[in-house]
């Protein structure tokens, strides 16, 4: 289901449970919520079952769902299932949110490398040249390549694009530092 759709189908089953506990109807509108947002959970919880031989909160929800039904609480069956179908649209925004983060935190990465040689030269290396062991270089100003630790020297790191904290953090001997954050 595309989002537009159920960003629709959460609104006009939210209406309808206002009309549904507002008006007296023939028909109660609350089957508009239990058919546009019920059945989707409903159906998703039996093909888990079924396909994947998995139990997941769906089916929790499914039955709380049926019964209330089956017991003439459609208000009730409409209720959760708009309720459940607005948190899984809040937590799809929220998935979509964390990768477009992750995406931004993986092109910080550094452009180059100081691999520190055995004889103690350097040579400039991407930092998918850098192997688990090596040791680098950083100067200040510079990103960091890699996750590692520091083995020499003190620095105030820039780490707010992993943890949003605007004042740098001090690094010496045996503290970890993370790839992507800035040698201030």
């Amino acid at each position: 289901m595309s989002i537009f759709t159920a960003i629709t189908a959460v609104a006009v089953s939210a209406a309808a449970l206002v009309l549904s506990f507002a008006t007296d109807l023939p028909m109660d509108p609350a089957w508009t919520a239990v058919a546009l947002c019920g059945t989707p959970i409903v159906y998703g919880a039996i093909r888990a079952i079924v396909l994947e031989r998995d139990i997941k909160a769906d089916l929790l929800v499914s039955i709380a769902i049926v019964a209330s039904v089956a017991i003439g609480e459609v208000l009730a069956a409409g209720t959760v299932a708009t309720i459940m179908a607005a948190g899984a649209l809040l937590e799809d925004a929220t998935a979509r949110k964390a990768m477009k983060g992750l995406e931004e935190l993986s092109s910080m990465k550094a452009a180059v490398a100081r691999k520190v040689l055995e004889d103690g030269s350097e040579l400039m290396v991407g930092p998918e040249g850098l192997l688990p062991g090596d040791k680098v270089r950083v100067l200040a100003g510079e990103t960091i390549p890699a996750d590692g630790t520091v083995l020499a020297g003190e620095a105030s790191v820039d780490e707010s694009v992993l943890t949003g904290e605007s004042m740098p953090v001090y690094k010496g001997p045996g503290d970890r530092v993370s790839g992507g954050t800035v040698d201030m």
